[in-house]
């Protein structure tokens, strides 16, 4: 499969997605015709499946920063506030494009098996990470965790997934309203309670 997916990236590399040939990665991978249908399908899947291990080192790429973040600075403001920066930037019309392309890959990769169950794996990989870094910053009085971390992990990951309802509408004062609720929401659930 990583094979494939090697040669599938070169191939959209120099090709892009419409000039995207199957035949030539098989040709050039040396890996046989049955192989790749029987990991992804079809043209589409092979590409979902470029996208999907993409989407997923960018998400590596989101924890590591996060788990940083978490373990250098001295308050909750500061994580709020590279928070509300992250969520403004990616009201951005690529941040928008990004979110669709990523949702219609796990849409494509949820009918082909072999991307399904590397997803899944990496989801609870993340979340988990997710839910560690949250418990660091607990730990360093940063937050206060008021519901288990797994599940606040679960619940900020979906956070980003169901964003692209409010894409849709292409309002930016929507899209605002989301962010601010967004923010309210996790400041309400984190922030620590000061002792007066």
């Amino acid at each position: 499969m990583e094979k494939i997916v090697e040669f599938a990236e070169l191939e959209l590399k120099e090709h892009g997605l419409a000039d995207f040939n199957l035949t030539r990665v098989i040709e050039q991978s040396g890996v046989s015709r049955g192989s790749v249908y029987h990991h992804f399908l079809n043209r589409e899947g092979t590409i979902a499946a470029v996208e999907v291990k993409q989407h997923l080192l960018e998400l590596d790429q989101s924890n590591a920063l996060l788990r940083y973040l978490v373990e250098t600075v001295s308050s909750f403001a500061e994580i709020f506030d590279a928070l509300r920066l992250t969520l403004e930037m990616s009201g951005s019309e690529e941040g928008r494009a990004n979110r669709r392309r990523r949702n219609a890959t796990m849409v494509t990769a949820q009918t082909i098996p072999a991307l399904s169950e590397v997803i899944s794996v990496r989801q609870v990989e993340g979340d988990e990470e997710l839910a560690e870094t949250l418990q660091i910053a607990a730990n360093r009085g940063i937050i206060e965790l008021r519901m288990p971390a797994q599940g606040t992990a679960h619940w900020i990951s979906s956070l980003f997934i169901g964003r692209l309802a409010v894409d849709i509408l292409n309002d930016p004062a929507s899209d605002q309203a989301w962010i601010e609720v967004t923010l309210e929401s996790i400041r309400h659930l984190l922030e620590p309670q000061s002792d007066n």
